[in-house]
């Protein structure tokens, strides 16, 4: 089912970087380090002075790391490394 603009605007939730950070477990230079190679959502300007991220995109790139290791641990019949750097990586897409 499609939603309509004013149902996706109404569905929207922005998350300041401290929240990120939780969600992520990354800290503040890495975020901004993988934005800036397009490895991680881009956050959007809700003032002058103040960023924030759109939680479903966040969400959704949390999904894509977890959907890459499984796929590994399907492969190699082991864990593979956690290091959000080398799955980002390994995953060879430019996200956002």
């Amino acid at each position: 089912m499609l939603l309509s603009k004013k149902q996706q605007i109404g569905n929207v939730r922005l998350i300041r970087r401290k929240e990120v950070q939780d969600k992520t477990g990354l800290g503040a230079s890495s975020i901004y380090a993988m934005m800036a190679q397009g490895k991680f959502p881009k956050a959007v300007n809700i003032s002058k002075r103040r960023v924030a991220w759109i939680e479903s995109d966040i969400d959704f790139w949390i999904a894509e790391c977890i959907a890459h290791n499984k796929q590994a641990v399907k492969r190699y019949g082991k864990k593979v490394s956690h290091n959000i750097d080398e799955i980002v990586d390994s995953l060879q897409l430019k996200l956002f």
